[in-house]
């Protein structure tokens, strides 16, 4: 597609009985009201959605390919415990294929609607400078990391972002954001620098940039405490 914008949305259209039961399991798990541990009775979703249990066995396995559920022998789904270890992988990760990401960008930045977004991103993240909303932070940084994969151009990167950014719930990220307002502050100035980067056409620096951003996370992970993971 040639706007930026449509890529990121996609087309308007009526969200299945399984669209519609993985996004709000999946808002459940992100935003903590389902724990990691917390198990998902295929009976009681069906009844809390009014939904039938077909979509529901559909949506659980979805879920599970994006790394929120897992499933156990003759136990059943629930949601995915988050370990220091895998969060610590899943970073390693990231960096990598994030920074391509922002070299790519770069590389496509006079892309019909790609310049126009990143000047809107541009916009957000001046105005969060002067809030302390974590959980819209969390958010915008959510949205920030997905349109520059989609910006890259490359769609086989694009559809990894799922997948290396789960699982994360809201609860262990308002953790990373809320302990040191100042890393916040980091954060933000390092998406800024990152949208510079990209705006100028400088491939280099943008994926040097943005392996520098998700590094200085991945190490902040690796100090945080015992007591902000699941047993």
């Amino acid at each position: 597609m040639d706007d930026i914008s449509e890529t990121l949305q996609g087309p308007k259209r009526t969200a299945s009985a399984t669209e519609r039961a993985a996004t709000a399991l999946r808002s459940g798990i992100m935003e903590g009201r389902l724990p990691p541990g917390h198990r998902l009775v295929e009976l009681n979703i069906s009844r809390e959605l009014r939904i039938s249990r077909g979509p529901i066995r559909e949506a659980l396995r979805l879920l599970q390919d994006e790394g929120l559920v897992e499933r156990e022998k003759n136990k059943g789904a629930r949601v995915r415990t988050v370990s220091r270890h895998h969060l610590l992988d899943q970073f390693a990760v990231r960096e990598m294929l994030e920074g391509l990401a922002a070299r790519l960008a770069a590389q496509a930045v006079e892309k019909p609607g790609n310049r126009g977004w990143l000047l809107e991103a541009a916009a957000i993240w001046e105005r969060a400078e002067s809030s302390e909303d974590a959980a819209a932070f969390i958010e915008e940084n959510f949205r920030f990391h997905e349109g520059i994969m989609r910006l890259s151009g490359n769609a086989v990167l694009a559809a990894m972002m799922p997948k290396v950014h789960a699982p994360m719930p809201l609860s262990l990220l308002q953790y990373i954001y809320r302990m040191d307002a100042p890393r916040r502050a980091r954060s933000m100035a390092d998406h800024k620098a990152i949208i510079e980067a990209i705006l100028e056409g400088n491939a280099a620096d943008a994926e040097m940039l943005m392996r520098r951003h998700v590094r200085r996370i991945w190490r902040l992970v690796d100090e945080l405490p015992n007591s902000a993971f699941s047993p």
